[in-house]
């Protein structure tokens, strides 16, 4: 175990079940369980950033050269949004737990606005964000109203590189929102390899029976867009050390947008050089993981080991 700083369900295949089941889970088919999943516990941290209630401010996300997960970044290029959003009544505690846990609500959200830059900005101000066409009005969206407001940093549509709080108050000095390496911390505890171990003798992988995903949180199933079955050389206790980088790790890595689907057929997987998935090699260490790329954390939802 390594620490490091910085929503239908399918029952199993079963002896004795119905034609119908048996049908879906034959021969060559390696059905993902629960007791195969691996552990993985998170924790989020970020400070609030005073600025003047009811006045312009300024966002800056020149210094952000670091996301979240350690990687490094080009503030001037791989910012595609920069989005705030304003809390109907979650405390920055609590929306800190739920994007830990994948588990924001749209009924959670007053008010989403968003800025787009062109490549080479690094800042906006507030009033230059807008809610679908509305700009942002500070006397009437940034108010000493004791709601909770939080200002991320994206790549593409779901990326949350970096994110920040700022908290209104009435006659602060005007200041700057910064988003740095540091403005949140993401800790986390993985143990790869605390599941069973994942049948090799199959072509065929069907997750449709999983009912709880690493975070201990029911199990999306439709919420699953990506599988990753990944060859390393490293050991699992080497991973751990590097695991929000296992994709880039994998050699290779086979993956697959699977986005409404429960099963797939190994033998249609390629790499981006175009090698086709044949079998588990021995020698190696596996890794098959299912993914959410909409989703807040981006821990895998399942990742078990091949053995």
């Amino acid at each position: 175990m390594h620490r490091t700083e910085p929503v239908v369900l399918l029952p199993r295949c079963l002896a004795g079940t119905t034609l119908l089941l048996l049908a879906a889970c034959g021969p060559g088919v390696i059905v993902l369980e629960d007791a195969q999943n691996y552990a993985f516990t998170t924790d989020l941290t970020a400070d609030c950033q005073t600025v003047p209630a009811g006045e312009d401010s300024l966002v800056d996300w020149s210094g952000l050269s670091t996301d979240l997960q350690h990687h490094a970044m080009d503030p001037t290029t791989q910012v595609s949004e920069v989005r705030l959003v304003r809390f109907l009544s979650l405390t920055q505690e609590e929306v800190l737990e739920r994007i830990s846990m994948n588990g924001i609500d749209m009924a959670d959200i007053l008010e989403t606005a968003s800025y787009v830059p062109v490549s080479g900005q690094t800042s906006a101000w507030l009033t230059e964000f807008d809610f679908f066409g509305t700009p942002v009005v500070p006397e009437k969206h940034v108010l000493d109203d004791g709601r909770t407001y939080l200002v991320a940093a994206i790549t593409g549509l779901y990326e949350y590189r970096m994110l920040t709080f700022f908290c209104p108050e009435t006659g602060a000095e005007p200041t700057t929102v910064r988003l740095l390496p540091d403005s949140a911390v993401l800790t986390f505890e993985v143990d790869i390899d605390a599941g069973e171990p994942i049948p090799e003798d199959g072509s065929e992988v069907d997750w449709t029976g999983l009912r709880t995903d690493g975070l201990g949180n029911e199990f999306p199933v439709s919420n699953v867009d990506g599988l990753l079955v990944g060859r390393y050389e490293p050991s699992i206790g080497e991973l751990e050390t590097s695991f929000f980088d296992l994709p880039a790790l994998a050699d290779p890595a086979w993956e697959a947008d699977v986005e409404g689907r429960g099963r797939w057929d190994l033998t249609t997987l390629e790499t981006d050089e175009g090698l086709g998935w044949s079998s588990f090699e021995a020698g190696w260490t596996w890794l098959v993981a299912l993914r959410c790329s909409t989703c807040t954390n981006p821990a895998p939802l399942f990742l078990g080991v091949v053995r």
